[in-house]
């Protein structure tokens, strides 16, 4: 994984258990509230690609099985 990834999965997986372990809604609230997102976070997310994007909730979904 790249740096970028990294560091947007680490905010993801803190995001995932928030929402007990539920993507759809993870997902859904991190849509909602972009702009809540910490700078650093939000130009990670931006640098990272749609198939980068992709392989960091698939590993989140793996945590959660």
């Amino acid at each position: 994984m790249t740096k970028d990834q990294e560091t947007f999965k680490n905010y993801f997986v803190n995001i995932f258990e928030q929402h007990d372990a539920d993507i759809i809604r993870s997902i859904s609230w991190m849509t909602r509230n972009v702009n809540k997102m910490p700078n650093t976070i939000r130009v990670a997310y931006h640098h990272l690609t749609g198939k980068e994007c992709n392989e960091v909730i698939k590993e989140i979904c793996m945590l959660g099985g």
